[in-house]
């Protein structure tokens, strides 16, 4: 194939390639918040069903 061709569909390539991540930034923004929020809810009860269990224990003795 002719030099002129590839280097025309790398050139292309990397347009689209920019134009789509500016597309996508909100949208990753927004999956972002979601899997952090959900996070800090998984994290967040794991110590307080632990600590409940603790003081259980401890009023048993």
């Amino acid at each position: 194939m002719n030099i002129v061709f590839w280097l025309l569909v790398i050139i292309v390539m990397v347009l689209v390639w920019f134009c789509l991540s500016f597309a996508f930034k909100g949208i990753g923004g927004i999956g972002l918040k979601l899997f952090n929020d959900a996070k800090k809810e998984i994290e967040g009860d794991e110590p307080k069903k632990y600590t409940e269990c603790e003081d259980d224990s401890s009023n048993e003795r």
